[in-house]
């Protein structure tokens, strides 16, 4: 792999130093045609994210294709701005000079994404990429596979290889080995903070620079004065949607006493409103990526009280909107990113 990647390496160098990406003109016509890539593939990328996450074609747009829609919309709308140069302070011990800050591009960009939005994630990383002038190299999630191929059929079809490529393939069998031989000009990876360290490390010994965007503990906060219809609506759709598999989902709760046992019934009546009575039989109810992760989202039911839900189908790799309480502050499910539809209350 590494052998066949040198050849790409040293076509994507190549296209760079030719200056092809550098001109506005050729920027906004690359821009131009991957939105109408993605909006030719929309019916693909549904079916392919349905496969991998059970996701609803309205889910599909709105935390998916619509977001990247947008992201090229606003840069076609800035670009031309954007690469002008800009004149800064100038130091008096300068005198008579003047300083002026240019744009220019890095050169080729690594992208690291995960599998739980691969399309969003993948695509707005590279639109940004594409937007200075970076030639780009793509490494998909492989757990989500159907969408992985996809997005390695897109850009096979409609980029040369040395302006866009896809690396497919075990993530850590090929990201670190390339990660020791080659230096990137940037690096940018959105996963957990143990392979972000491991990334962040390897890179140092090329200088590459990176971007990581990793996970964590993501609270909210419900005091006693709050509209508990208002406060139940935004958890469970933060919670909920993509079952839960969102690196900034609300991870758990901190109620005031006074209105935790008025804010159950309130949560457990907007699941319903959302999902109905049986969840695993709505069409807008998604499912975990693979049984590894539901096997450990299971095996955290056991570390409190079960308030509401707590069901499971290792065969549809379907878990119920799940409310916990009784929970230990030093539970395996309060150290870990929980990443799946179940919420402690404390």
């Amino acid at each position: 792999m590494l052998h066949s990647f040198q050849d790409q390496y040293q076509a994507q160098q190549r296209f760079f130093h030719s200056g092809a990406t550098r001109s506005f003109e050729f920027r906004r016509e690359q821009l131009r045609k991957l939105e109408k890539v993605l909006r030719t593939y929309e019916p693909l990328i549904e079916e392919a994210l349905y496969k991998d996450l059970h996701k609803h074609p309205q889910e599909v747009f709105t935390t998916e294709v619509g977001g990247i829609y947008e992201e090229i919309r606003v840069i076609l709308k800035n670009l031309k701005n954007w690469m002008q140069p800009k004149r800064v302070n100038h130091p008096l011990y300068l005198f008579p000079g003047s300083s002026w800050i240019y744009p220019e591009p890095l050169g080729i960009v690594l992208i690291i994404t995960p599998w739980n939005y691969p399309f969003l994630l993948t695509f707005r990383a590279v639109v940004g990429a594409m937007a200075a002038g970076n030639t780009v190299v793509i490494k998909p999630s492989e757990i989500s596979s159907h969408s992985a191929a996809l997005i390695e059929q897109m850009i096979r079809e409609n980029f040369p290889a040395e302006y866009l490529t896809v690396l497919s393939g075990d993530g850590a069998g090929v990201v670190m080995p390339l990660l020791e031989q080659f230096h990137f000009d940037h690096i940018h990876f959105t996963g957990s903070p143990v392979v972000g360290a491991k990334i962040m490390e390897k890179a140092a010994k090329h200088l590459s620079p990176v971007s990581l965007e990793l996970g964590g503990k993501s609270p909210c906060i419900i005091a006693d004065d709050a509209h508990l219809e208002v406060v139940a609506k935004r958890i469970v759709w933060g919670k909920m949607v993509c079952t839960g598999q969102t690196c900034v989902a609300p991870d758990y709760l901190l109620v005031e006493e006074s209105v935790k046992e008025k804010l159950i019934p309130v949560l457990i009546r907007e699941i319903e409103r959302a999902y109905g009575s049986d969840p695993q039989q709505s069409e807008s109810y998604g499912r975990i990526i693979n049984r590894k992760r539901l096997d450990t989202l299971c095996s955290y039911l056991s570390e409190g009280r079960i308030l509401y839900g707590g069901k499971s189908d290792p065969e549809e790799l379907y878990l119920s909107p799940t409310l916990l309480d009784q929970v230990s502050p030093e539970a395996r499910l309060m150290k870990e990113e929980i990443f799946g539809p179940i919420l402690p209350v404390f």
